[in-house]
């Protein structure tokens, strides 16, 4: 009996150490993430508390020097074809210190780079962690229930790790902005964020040959799940349309309105087809939703998604609209919701997880095709 309890004690030990190692390589798995968080900026500071490791990179060479703080001009172009060339690397040296650009502090590793055009870019280098634990406070709100910001972390994570696939040829992998996703500072990490990112380490969405699918997802549908087909005009598959009865419950303002002049219509109408209509504004409005629509005796079909992106300055707030109408020389077009209007639906999450439903079910429902992966 005691040489079976000695083994039990050894097996027990081995098996702490496996975990451990596991536990170890998993860590060490987890990828950095470069983010590109200035653009085209004209006039370059960054500092530290303490004193950072400045590495210049010129033909070939590395020029180092030590510096709190780093600051000049930086209206200036290098030509070669355009491209984007890295010429700086900036690490602190403390564990803890973060450097500090546009009074705010994005971590211990910024690289600059030139500009396609005049300026430098500014790109942060951040573990994944960190990075979506900031993101959830700008792309959602860092006091929504944790079960919404895990689901909005694993659809985050998902759409982050296919540019990382995407940018083998960049400097950086992904943009800070609308038009890939908003991520934030240090300042921006909360408790909850971290704690979100923390309880879905390493989960992506995956389709059925387990590829990493980027998690599309938008403030608010309106009601309506669009397809992607419906928005960028391309088939993608992993992706499917449908009525969502939950951030209704949420919207502070179910319809929205705008108007449009028959001046702007004929002109998207000669930029987008190549046809000048004449003055004679005849309108026969033949489908609202489509839309399909008879000026002057000639039918045009087109996307809402396509209207919306050619009068940006409209201020239209979503794909989800319809034409109802035209008096006094304008168009009336009258929507639901905010945003693109493909994938998780952030309102429609919210009130999911208020129901008590968990963020497996949040992304179940909305990305009905695809299943959740742990990559790392």
């Amino acid at each position: 009996m005691d040489g079976i309890k000695t083994f039990k004690r050894k097996g027990g030990l081995i098996k702490l150490i496996f975990v451990m190692l596991l536990s170890y390589e998993a860590q060490a798995a987890l990828p950095e993430i470069n983010v590109k968080i200035g653009s085209k900026v004209k006039h370059l500071k960054i500092s530290s508390r303490h004193a950072f490791e400045f590495h210049f990179l010129k033909n070939g060479g590395d020029h180092k020097s030590q510096q709190k703080v780093l600051e000049f001009d930086c209206d200036f172009k290098v030509a070669n074809n355009q491209r984007s060339v890295l010429f700086a690397s900036l690490k602190s040296k403390n564990e803890g210190d973060h450097l500090i650009f546009n009074n705010k502090n994005f971590g211990d590793h910024l690289k600059l780079a030139t500009s396609s055009s005049k300026g430098c870019d500014i790109i942060q280098s951040v573990p994944m962690n960190k990075y979506l634990s900031s993101l959830l406070s700008k792309e959602m709100n860092g006091s929504w229930p944790i079960e919404a910001l895990k689901a909005q972390a694993v659809a985050a994570r998902s759409y982050a790790i296919d540019k990382m696939k995407e940018s083998t040829e960049s400097n950086f992998h992904i943009i800070s902005g609308e038009i890939h996703q908003v991520s934030g500072s240090h300042e921006d990490i909360t408790k909850k964020t971290a704690k979100a990112v923390r309880l879905t380490r390493g989960e992506v969405l995956v389709n059925q040959t387990k590829k990493v699918v980027p998690g599309f997802y938008h403030a608010e549908c309106g009601g309506k799940i669009l397809e992607p087909i419906d928005v960028w005009s391309g088939h993608m598959f992993d992706y499917v349309g449908r009525d969502c009865p939950y951030c209704h419950h949420k919207s502070k303002k179910k319809t929205w309105s705008k108007k449009v002049s028959w001046k702007l219509m004929k002109k998207f109408i000669k930029e987008y087809f190549a046809m000048d209509i004449g003055d004679e504004k005849k309108v026969k409005i033949i489908d609202s939703e489509k839309i399909h629509l008879k000026l002057n005796g000639k039918n045009f079909i087109f996307l809402p998604a396509d209207f919306r992106k050619r009068l940006l300055s409209l201020g239209i707030k979503s794909n989800n609209f319809e034409i109802t109408g035209f008096k006094d020389d304008a168009f009336t077009i009258v929507g639901k919701g905010r945003g693109h209007g493909v994938g998780m639906c952030q309102l429609g999450a919210l009130k999911m997880a208020e129901l008590g439903y968990n963020y497996k079910e949040i992304l179940s429902f909305y990305y009905p095709k695809l299943e959740i992966k742990k990559v790392y």
